[in-house]
């Protein structure tokens, strides 16, 4: 049917440090952006089809969808960072997805029984608000191996989600800040993940594999998916200014 789904998002955060040191700094922060989602010409519809498997348009109420569903996106998120001691610091935060709950439907209203409306308008279905809940807790257990558990909680429209995951990380080149990350995570009910990564200064990039251990483990023979990731982060640091002092002997 060359459904075709495509946004464009504008994000910013604050951080406030909550003490003179910048031990302690809480995150807030938004997305706000727009979307559509789109069909393409070539596009059948059950209804279309005769007992003989034929398909003619006409007899198909396809009048009823529209071509085109644009909205407007609203996140925004909270996250408290703290640094425990020199070894030692977490992060837990909360987002809300979907905040405004955008119409998303492509069917829209019609008569089921009368003639299909020739400029059809997006239907009331509205995509549900996505909570998330997560936290992680990182320590160096020396100069070479760090600790870094984690947690994830998420619910929409009754369907929850809880993750758990473990991760260990090797210092592989102090000099040229090269960190290697492997661990285990948990989806409860579904799968388990193999997940093997690396840091290099400000560069991440991570690799995982599902592993299916749900209800479905016979029909996919415990087979899961890849999922590649990476991450950059751009730092813009203000030049200092240095202001010079003169002291004047005393005689």
């Amino acid at each position: 049917m060359g459904l075709k789904h495509s946004a464009t998002k504008l994000g910013a955060t604050y951080h406030l440090a909550l003490d003179k040191k910048g031990n302690n700094v809480l995150s807030i922060g938004g997305q706000y952006g727009k979307g559509s989602r789109k069909l393409g010409d070539d596009r059948r519809y059950e209804d279309g089809y005769d007992n003989s498997g034929q398909y003619s348009q006409s007899n198909s109420k396809e009048g009823n969808v529209a071509d085109d569903a644009g909205y407007t996106d609203i996140d925004a998120g909270i996250i408290l960072t703290a640094k425990l001691n020199k070894r030692m610091d977490m992060n837990i935060g909360f987002g809300m997805f979907h905040i405004n709950e955008w119409k998303y439907s492509l069917v829209g209203p019609a008569n089921p029984n009368g003639p299909a409306p020739t400029n059809p308008t997006p239907g009331n279905a509205q995509i549900a608000r996505r909570m998330v809940i997560h936290g992680q807790f990182n320590a160096e257990l020396n100069d070479k191996w760090t600790l870094n558990p984690a947690f994830q909680f998420q619910s929409m429209s009754g369907a929850d989600e809880i993750q758990l995951q473990g991760m260990l990380g090797y210092l592989f080149d102090k000099q040229k800040d090269i960190t290697i990350n492997f661990g285990l995570g948990y989806r409860l009910r579904d799968a388990l993940q193999a997940i093997a990564g690396v840091k290099y200064k400000d560069l991440r990039v991570g690799l995982a594999y599902d592993i299916n251990t749900s209800s479905l483990k016979t029909a996919s023979n415990y087979r899961g998916g890849f999922e590649l990731a990476a991450n950059y982060i751009i730092r813009i640091y203000k030049p200092s200014i240095i202001r010079p002092k003169v002291l004047c002997p005393r005689f």
